[in-house]
């Protein structure tokens, strides 16, 4: 699905945070972006995770980080809810459609990925496995691009 959007190079968010992990002094780095980097024609939202140690007042050594929404929103939990969105673009969720049925399918069923992929954390079991789920999906996607495009504007991007 295309939608109207504004492509960017580079519109990002950073947020820095310290706190302690297990008695230790750290330093997060949350960088959220929505935008067209990798040039593909249209902009993708991402939410990423640096951690550091600290010494002495220092950021030092990296520990852990990427794509880890229990990370994120354990150290931003202001953020969590547009976790969700990672890997969504203004033309949709990625591979929408066939990584939704595909998880929700016969021969490698992971219910989990399939309500990931739908961005449908609430879909039950049924949802999910009867029949006529492209036809389910198609009809949440206006709904789903527009929740999109409301949360990006929140977060101060350009859509």
């Amino acid at each position: 699905m295309k939608q109207t959007t504004t492509l960017t190079r580079n519109q990002f968010v950073e947020k820095y945070r310290e706190y302690t992990e297990d008695g230790e002094p750290r330093a997060a780095v949350l960088i959220l972006h929505y935008d067209d980097q990798c040039g593909n024609g249209h902009n993708t939202f991402s939410a990423t995770i640096g951690v550091y140690e600290v010494h002495n007042g220092t950021r030092g050594e990296w520990c852990e980080g990427g794509a880890n929404n229990d990370l994120i929103a354990r150290v931003f939990p202001e953020y969590a809810k547009y976790l969700r969105w990672h890997l969504v673009s203004s033309n949709g969720p990625l591979h929408y459609i066939a990584n939704t049925t595909y998880h929700a399918g016969d021969n490698e069923r992971d219910l989990d990925a399939a309500r990931h992929a739908a961005v449908w954390p609430d879909a039950t079991d049924e949802d999910l496995i009867s029949p006529g789920l492209k036809e389910r999906l198609e009809a949440r996607l206006p709904k789903i691009m527009e929740d999109f495009k409301h949360d990006m504007e929140a977060l101060g991007f350009i859509y």
